[in-house]
């Protein structure tokens, strides 16, 4: 007797908390991924980008020790605008 195999679907929904949440006007923060796709660049040009290196972005950490990073919307905006020096004061 022989068996026959049917095909695994492969899903590309996510599942658990890093689902991506959908960009609304009511969303105040983005994460460092997001950030990176809204400005199109790469990761490590992001972290560049943060105030400890000389960066307009400035990192907000929802716990003191917290590993995940976040940024103000407004500020990614107004570095995609090319408006540095605005993002750089809020």
């Amino acid at each position: 007797m022989s068996t026959k195999q049917t095909p695994i679907k492969k899903t590309l929904t996510r599942r658990g908390p890093n689902k991506p949440k959908q960009m609304t006007e009511a969303r105040k923060l983005v994460s460092r991924n997001e950030a990176r796709e809204m400005l199109g660049c790469c990761l490590h040009t992001v972290k560049r980008l943060e105030e400890r290196f000389g960066g307009p972005l400035k990192v907000i950490r929802l716990t003191p020790n917290a590993r995940v990073v976040f940024y103000r919307i407004e500020q990614i905006n107004a570095l995609i605008e090319g408006e540095v020096s605005e993002a750089a004061a809020a």
